[in-house]
């Protein structure tokens, strides 16, 4: 089994203004995977499994998204991640599992932080091994998404055209709409050229709520 066969899970409420959602991200040992919505926690309400009886608490581990590598998990598991994390651990090398799950906290904790206009940006690593399948023009479109700042918005002809293709203002909502990551890929900041704020996975009175809450914390 590979690094990127580990995978971890973590659901949480998701509570922005008047909204509220359930969002589930799911992580393996590079990266994070998949981000999704539920518009009722009902959806995503399986108990998560208890731990054994008698079992070990894991390690306390820290979580650095400076410049740096691995350290203290081995030299070969380096190429388990982009160069950009550093993961220690007290006295106990990080397997997979660990790691995948030291990502979901990692993501949780930011993303509290966001919410409470601390934070402008998720910094975490994407698990690229899911987008195999996605075309260059897709992929492109992502990377232009990746480029709309903070409390800013892009309408989806300006992404069109920003990616080479101004007639393909369409192709642009398709891609939106198959982002694996949203929040961190933002498409919530991409809008039509008309009123209203567009379709979003989480529901459009998320995306109008996520970007009033992005005007609100930059001004």
């Amino acid at each position: 089994m590979s690094t990127n066969d580990v995978l971890s899970v973590v659901t949480i409420p998701l509570h922005v203004g008047d909204v509220r959602a359930l969002l589930r991200i799911e992580a393996s040992a590079a990266g994070i995977r998949t981000i999704s919505f539920a518009p009722r926690p009902s959806v995503f309400a399986a108990p998560a499994p208890s731990a054994p009886k008698g079992a070990t608490p894991r390690p306390r581990t820290i979580l650095d998204l400076s410049e740096g590598n691995l350290s203290g998990a081995g030299e070969g598991r380096n190429s388990a991640l982009p160069g950009r994390i550093r993961l220690s651990a007290e006295g106990e090398a990080h397997t997979s599992a660990a790691l995948s799950v030291v990502l979901c906290d990692e993501a949780e904790s930011q993303l509290a932080d966001y919410l409470r206009g601390e934070r402008r940006e998720l910094s975490l690593p994407v698990d690229r091994s899911a987008w195999e399948s996605a075309s260059p023009f897709r992929q492109a479109v992502w990377e232009a998404i990746v480029e709309i700042p903070y409390g800013h918005t892009a309408t989806y002809a300006d992404i069109a055209r920003r990616v080479g293709n101004p007639r393909a203002v369409r192709a642009v909502g398709s891609a939106c709409r198959l982002n694996l990551v949203p929040l961190l890929i933002p498409c919530h900041r991409v809008v039509p050229s008309g009123q209203g704020t567009g379709a979003y996975a989480g529901g459009a009175d998320l995306k109008a709520a996520l970007l009033a809450l992005e005007h609100e914390y930059l001004t």
